[in-house]
């Protein structure tokens, strides 16, 4: 498909693979189930529903794509070119797994991840006060980088759960006086 709209109520009986943009409505919902669901445009929740479930959301385009807010289950970014840019809140209850490419957290974002991240690709945890809140733990791994840059990015980690590098992954942090980086578990330790 390409440009796919939601405008009334739908369940999906199979993943979709949205060569375009995916687009809720307001008013509309989407119940994704238990599928994997490739969308290689922008999505956008125009103020409908979306029913996550476990569904896994990938995100493969090969030009720049624009997610806005939402509620996933399971989020992989496996881009090939282009980078992936966080334009809303981003709340994954799965794990967000990054299967390649660039995503950029965006500007002044809350993001929670309660399932953990893995990194392969390049994070860039964007500009302002952007927050990145994660339940589980936090891979960074080869060729994978976390980008922290000039701002006071936050990432906050669960008690008990660990960022890890691994076989040539690699933290890039930048930033002096108030524009520190921080990495905090829950109870408030850097």
């Amino acid at each position: 498909f390409c440009n796919v709209v939601f405008a009334g109520s739908t369940t999906a009986l199979t993943g979709l693979d949205v060569d375009c943009n995916l687009t809720i409505n307001a008013g509309a919902t989407f119940n994704a189930g238990t599928f994997v669901h490739n969308v290689a445009g922008n999505w956008s929740n125009d103020g409908g529903t979306f029913g996550a479930g476990a569904s896994t959301v990938v995100f493969d385009g090969t030009t720049d794509q624009n997610v806005g807010q939402e509620s996933f289950y399971n989020v992989i970014p496996f881009k090939a070119a282009g980078v992936l840019l966080a334009t809303g809140n981003w709340n994954v209850a799965g794990s967000f797994a990054m299967g390649g490419g660039t995503v950029n957290l965006g500007n002044s974002r809350a993001h929670v991840a309660t399932g953990g991240v893995t990194v392969i690709g390049r994070l860039n945890m964007g500009t302002g006060t952007t927050t990145l809140t994660v339940g589980g733990n936090f891979l960074v791994s080869n060729p994978g980088e976390l980008i922290l840059q000039n701002a006071p990015v936050r990432i906050v980690m669960a008690n008990t759960k660990v960022l890890q590098v691994l076989g040539g992954g690699k933290i890039t942090a930048t930033g002096s006086g108030a524009s520190v980086p921080t990495i905090e578990s829950a109870l408030g330790q850097s």
